[in-house]
């Protein structure tokens, strides 16, 4: 629509992602949050880590609201030409998730759930950063043709992320039976893993942006 340069449809656009991601947000944040305690055990948590990985877990679905806020904020305001603004923004939100892990764990001794805390608070506070876009209140209205646009490109797109991540969860689960000193070594080089790799992940996403 931005392209088309109708902008009208881009505010109804925007508003009904945003009550989309509302809906879907509260949806997976109930299920998540109901059906941890069972998940943890099907993939075989040890017990001796079981209640910080169950406390981290569920500040982390608790906040599912803060993340989409961001993602959802960010990815309009690329759509929009605006590429800046969002890196800016998760630049901040990483500075500040360090600077609150090393306060909530080390001074208020949180444990694992203050990590949680500190990640959720950094994404809130750079999705409400990024809450730059003025609607109207005829855009906060769910168009049927909108919505079956969204879900067709969300849906796939969701599947994909899916895959990769019940993939994850398989090879955790079997990582678990191994025990705690093993699940803390494979995340400590998963870490390691991911900033070799992050420029290549960044170059497809930026690729992917561009393209579209």
């Amino acid at each position: 629509k931005f392209g088309a340069g109708d902008m009208r449809s881009v505010r109804k656009t925007v508003g009904s992602a945003a009550i989309l991601s509302l809906i879907v947000s509260a949806i997976m944040t109930v299920i998540s949050m109901v059906g941890m305690r069972w998940l943890l055990h099907f993939m075989n948590t040890p017990d001796n880590i079981f209640d910080d990985a169950y406390r981290y877990i569920m500040v982390i679905c608790a906040g599912i609201f803060a993340q989409v806020l961001y993602n959802l904020l960010a990815s309009i305001l690329r759509a929009l030409g605006n590429s800046k603004t969002p890196l800016y923004f998760l630049i901040l939100a990483a500075v500040l998730n360090i600077i609150l892990d090393l306060v909530f764990i080390i001074v208020f001794h949180m444990g694992a759930a203050g990590a949680a805390y500190a990640t959720v608070i950094a994404q809130g506070i750079s999705g409400v950063l990024c809450l730059v876009l003025r609607l109207t209140k005829e855009d906060w209205k769910l168009d049927g043709t909108l919505v079956k646009i969204q879900f067709g490109i969300g849906f796939p797109m969701a599947f994909q992320y899916s895959i990769t991540a019940i993939g994850a969860m398989m090879m955790q689960s079997s990582l678990n039976i191994l025990g705690s000193v093993a699940i803390a070594g494979f995340t400590a080089a998963s870490k390691i893993e991911q900033l070799v790799t992050q420029a290549y992940v960044a170059l497809g996403t930026t690729m992917a942006t561009y393209c579209a």
